[in-house]
């Protein structure tokens, strides 16, 4: 009976050691585990959230505080390479806006000269058709040095049509100011080599501003 006793005390305290044991574990078990997910998993469900949030357009910077150097220059790493890529995406767009506005300029310009010349042209025709000769010659003359100016004629510029310029320029300064002018030009294959733009009637100006009293 002594013994059957002592068995027994031993297995009640085997049973309870056992449980004792068996409740440490678990909750080691589940310490371990909440600690792998605040250190491990949390992170890394961030890093995910972080990742889906840039792709569908929030460029924001935030400030994750982690124990683990590992996952801090993570993290630095992530917030560095969005803003090296926020700052390109600023800087396509800021091009890309440049671009789309000088086109828009481009095609003012286009239009702006294109109603213009044909403005002057219909009241040159308007002028020929009252019998205006002087008003139209003036009017053919601007419309002609305009497109000229513009790029809008003579788009390869030789020195023959330099001169052409010249005379249009001084037949528009004549129907203003009194004064005579001829151009004698010797003609030759030298006349249609290329040449700079507008060398010539800026001289003519210059002569008639300052030196037409004289």
């Amino acid at each position: 009976m002594v013994r059957a006793r002592y068995y027994y005390l031993e297995m009640n305290n085997l049973v309870r050691d056992l449980n004792v044991y068996t409740v440490l574990v678990i909750a080691l078990i589940l310490f371990l585990t909440f600690t792998f997910r605040i250190q491990f998993y949390s992170p890394l469900k961030h890093l995910e959230s972080e990742m889906k949030d840039f792709a569908q357009g929030d460029r924001a910077i935030r400030k994750y505080d982690y124990k683990l150097d590992e996952y801090r220059s993570l993290f630095h790493q992530f917030s560095k390479m969005k803003t090296q890529i926020t700052s390109l995406m600023d800087d396509i767009y800021k091009k890309e806006k440049e671009k789309r506005q000088l086109e828009l300029d481009k095609l003012y310009f286009q239009i702006n000269p294109h109603f213009m010349m044909n403005a002057l042209n219909s009241a040159q025709w308007q002028a020929t058709m009252e019998d205006q000769p002087e008003l139209a010659s003036y009017l053919y003359h601007l419309n002609f040095l305009l497109g000229y100016t513009l790029g809008k004629v003579n788009q390869n510029t030789t020195l023959h049509s330099e001169i052409q310029v010249l005379t249009s320029y001084l037949e528009l300064q004549q129907s203003r100011q009194d004064f005579q002018f001829y151009i004698d030009v010797e003609e030759g294959l030298y006349l249609q080599r290329e040449c700079a733009r507008l060398i010539l009637q800026p001289i003519a100006e210059n002569a008639i501003c300052h030196s037409i009293d004289d």
